[in-house]
Formats: C-alpha cells, sequence, structure tokens
C-alpha cells in the first residue's frame, strides 16, 4: 500500500507540447495521473505546434521579443484547452489561488498563465523562456513543490547536469537558472512505446517520503 504524502505536497508536471501528435496521449496521460493522485498534481501544457506557429511568424516578421513571447504564452491557452479535452475530471485555472478550489473539487488544475504571468512574472521576455521555464517558476512559487518534466525522449543515460540537459536543447536556456531553486526535478519520455518510466534528476528524499524509486513505471 503506497503511504500517504504530506497533504500539501505539490507535484507540477509540464506536458511537453511535442507529445501533442501522440495518438493515444490521453491515456498515458491518464496512467501518470494516476500514479501520483495522493499528491496534489498541476499540468502545465507546453505550447507544441500553436507556439511553433508563432516561431515561424517571428522569424518572417521580426516581432518583438515581448510581443512574441505573449503570443507564445497565448498559445499555451490553445494547449490548455486541448489537455481538458483530453484528460478526464481536469478543469483550467487561470490564477494560483484557484488551485486549492479545484484540488477540493478533486479535479486536475491545468495552469493557464495567460491572465497573470505576463503581468506578474520577472522572467525575461524572450525564446529563451518557454513552457518549461514556465512550469518550473510555478513550483518554486507553489513552494514544497516537485517538478516533472513530460517530454517524447529519454535523458542521455550519462547522468548529465541541467546545464548540460538545457545546452542539448531538451529544456529552455533560462530553465538551469530555476532548477537551483528545485529540490526535486523528474523526466519521463511519455512516448516510450512501453511502460515509461520517471528518472529523477534531483530528488528530495523527505518531500517524495521514497514513495517513487528510479525505476516507477506508468502502468499503461
Amino acid at each position: 500500500m503506497r503511504s500517504h504524502p504530506p497533504r500539501d505536497s505539490v507535484i507540477v508536471a509540464k506536458v511537453g507540447g511535442s507529445l501533442f501528435t501522440l495518438p493515444d496521449l490521453s491515456r498515458r496521460l491518464g496512467g501518470f495521473i494516476e500514479l501520483f493522485e495522493q499528491y496534489r498534481l498541476v499540468l502545465v501544457p507546453g505550447g507544441g505546434m500553436f507556439a511553433e506557429a508563432v516561431r515561424t511568424v517571428d522569424k518572417i516578421h521580426g516581432l518583438s521579443a515581448k510581443a512574441s513571447h505573449e503570443l507564445a504564452i497565448q498559445a499555451m491557452s490553445m494547449s490548455c484547452q486541448l489537455l481538458e479535452q483530453l484528460i478526464e475530471n481536469s478543469v483550467i485555472v487561470h490564477a494560483v489561488e484557484d488551485l486549492d478550489a479545484a484540488w477540493k473539487e478533486q479535479k486536475v488544475p491545468i495552469y493557464d498563465p495567460r491572465r497573470s504571468f505576463c503581468k506578474q512574472s520577472e522572467l525575461p521576455a524572450s525564446w529563451d523562456v518557454t513552457s518549461d521555464s514556465i512550469a518550473a517558476s510555478l513550483a518554486i512559487h507553489l513552494g514544497d513543490s516537485s517538478l516533472i518534466l513530460l517530454k517524447s525522449t529519454d535523458l542521455p543515460d550519462d547522468d548529465p547536469s541541467i546545464e548540460q540537459i538545457s545546452a542539448g536543447g531538451l529544456v529552455d536556456a533560462y530553465f538551469p537558472k530555476l532548477a537551483e531553486s528545485l529540490a526535486s526535478i523528474g523526466w519521463c519520455n511519455l512516448r516510450n512505446q512501453y511502460n515509461p518510466r520517471c528518472r529523477w534528476i534531483r530528488k528530495d528524499e523527505l518531500l517524495l517520503e521514497s514513495r517513487f524509486k528510479e525505476s516507477d513505471e506508468i502502468d499503461l
């Protein structure tokens, strides 16, 4: 039987936009959510093909950094609507203050940063900051939170540093600066054709109560 985590433990899961083309994404996300069902889970979607459209327009028209950044965040709103359709019992929230209400109703909140993030965030307005950093920033803001990155690829086998992961283009360029403030960071290749596994880049044993091992599998 799984032990119960501290009541206020939060898992922030960034859902990579590259996963949006996965035909059975709904089922795979359901397996991930079930694995962490005893935690307060909040999903942060990547921009996916919606943000790529902004990148294309930016290259053509040379938009200002602020304009392209805000458009990319608006693209995340479309991703939120997509995830809401794919995930049973989910709800879009537009502010951190709305998370508690979603959890009390036993719903899975999907964080849409469009309304509040641009006004409140101190993150740079550039392509160096994507949904990776936005998810990390949310985890830091919530406190006592773990961040799990759901991606379409495995990490290298040689235990790379956060800086190496960023240099390899697996997370955005600003992410390492935020990672310094996170006690637990996990990685999961949700596109794995077999059972995806959560791999901990950094793990706070007390926060996670040793419930999840390096080999934890998502039941698909």
